[in-house]
C-alpha cells in the first residue's frame, strides 16, 4: 500500500484516463475481463474517461476509431474529444456495474461553473478521488484551463469546499513559468496530487507538419516520454505535491524510470491500445 497524498493505492500503477473506459473496460475489452486477463480491481487506480455534466458527442462517433486515432512512429495521435454520455449516466447506469472501487473519476465541462457541481454530485458514490482534466488538447476552446489561473483557482477552491473526495488535477506539458503558476495554485488550494502529462498537441510536437487527423490531435506514447520525465523531475524538485507521472510508459522499466524521476505513481495510457492488459500485468509486479 502506498499513499498518494490522501489517496491510498494498493500499488503505484494507474490506468490513465480512458484507458479502461469508465472503469470496467470498453465493450471489446470485456471478454478479456471475463477471462481474468484484464483485472481492473488489481490496478492501483483506474481513472475514468473524462465525464461532462451532459452527454458530449466529441469527435468519435463510435464506429470508426481510425477517424480519431492514428499510429505514428513511436506513438499515437488521437482526437477523441472527450466523447461521453454524461455524469448522470455514469452515476446511475455505469457505476453500479463497476465492481472495483479503485476509481478516480475524471471530470470537466464547457461551462466552468458546472465543474464544482459535478464534484458535489459525485459525493453519493465511493471513489478514490476526483480528477479535474485541465488539459485535453482536443477541446482547447474549453478544457485548456491550466493557463486560466484565476478561473482554475476558483474552480478548485469550490470543489474542495463541496466535495468529500480527494482532488487531483491533470495538466499537460508546460513551460517553467506555467509550472510555477500551477504549482502555486496546487499548494494554495491543497491539491492531493497532480497528474502529468496529458497528450501534447500535434502542432507543438511536430511544428510545421500536418496531422494525419485533419491537423488536430494529441500525441501520446514514447514520443512524449522525455517531455513527461522532464516535467515530473521539475515538480519533484520544486514542490512537495504528490505526482502521478505518465507519458509513454508501457513497461516495468518505464515505471521505474518515472518513479526514479520523482513520481509516486505511474499512469499507463496509450500502451493499452495494443496491450489492453498492460496495467493489470504491471500491477502484479507490486502485489
Amino acid at each position: 500500500m502506498i499513499a498518494l497524498g490522501r489517496i491510498p493505492l494498493a500499488n503505484p500503477i494507474i490506468a490513465a484516463s480512458g484507458a479502461l473506459g469508465f472503469g470496467r473496460g470498453y465493450w471489446w475489452d470485456r471478454p478479456l475481463v471475463y477471462a481474468g486477463i484484464i483485472k481492473p480491481d488489481t490496478i492501483g487506480a483506474v481513472i475514468t474517461k473524462t465525464l461532462t455534466s451532459q452527454a458530449w458527442t466529441g469527435n468519435w462517433k463510435g464506429w470508426n476509431p481510425w477517424q480519431v486515432l492514428w499510429p505514428l512512429c513511436g506513438g499515437w495521435v488521437n482526437a477523441f474529444g472527450l466523447t461521453n454520455r454524461g455524469l448522470r449516466w455514469f452515476i446511475e447506469q455505469e457505476y453500479p456495474r463497476v465492481h472495483a472501487r479503485n476509481l478516480i473519476v475524471s471530470i470537466n465541462d464547457p461551462e466552468p461553473s458546472a465543474i464544482p457541481r459535478m464534484a458535489e454530485k459525485l459525493n453519493r458514490i465511493e471513489l478514490l478521488a476526483i480528477e479535474v482534466n485541465l488539459s485535453c488538447p482536443n477541446t482547447p476552446q474549453w478544457t485548456d484551463l491550466q493557463r486560466s489561473y484565476d478561473v482554475t483557482k476558483m474552480i478548485l477552491y469550490r470543489i474542495k469546499s463541496m466535495s468529500r473526495h480527494p482532488l487531483v488535477i491533470k495538466i499537460g506539458y508546460l513551460n517553467e513559468r506555467e509550472r510555477e503558476n500551477i504549482a502555486e495554485i496546487c499548494q494554495s488550494v491543497g491539491i492531493d496530487a497532480v497528474d502529468m502529462i496529458n497528450t501534447i498537441p500535434f502542432g507543438s510536437r511536430f511544428p510545421g507538419q500536418m496531422s494525419p487527423l485533419k491537423n488536430v490531435g494529441g500525441v501520446s506514447g514514447p514520443l512524449i516520454s522525455r517531455f513527461a520525465l522532464e516535467q515530473v523531475d521539475w515538480f519533484a524538485r520544486n514542490t512537495r505535491i504528490p505526482i502521478i507521472g505518465g507519458g509513454g510508459a508501457g513497461s516495468a522499466d518505464d515505471v521505474r524510470v518515472f518513479l526514479n524521476a520523482g513520481a509516486t505513481a505511474v499512469s499507463i495510457g496509450s500502451a493499452h491500445i495494443m496491450r489492453p492488459w498492460i496495467s493489470s500485468r504491471l500491477a502484479t509486479l507490486y502485489a
